[in-house]
């Protein structure tokens, strides 16, 4: 699956995420079972801004990433 904006990002946008006032966020979660049975879940989230917008660089947030 991939996510796609239902708009183009306005110079504003674009210059507070250069800027590192703004990111974009991607979140989500794994769930999974072993080979064993056993259970396993992993939520995530990594931010885009500053430098790795221009590359589309995301990197894991300080925040929302746990696993079991």
């Amino acid at each position: 699956m991939f996510p796609t904006f239902e708009r183009d990002l306005t110079a504003f946008e674009e210059n507070a995420i250069l800027q590192n006032h703004t990111a974009i966020y991607v979140y989500g979660e794994i769930d999974y079972l072993d080979v064993f049975g056993d259970r396993h879940l992993t939520q995530f989230r990594f931010r885009c801004n500053g430098q790795g917008y221009p590359l589309g660089l995301f990197k894991p947030d300080s925040e929302g990433n746990e696993a079991t």
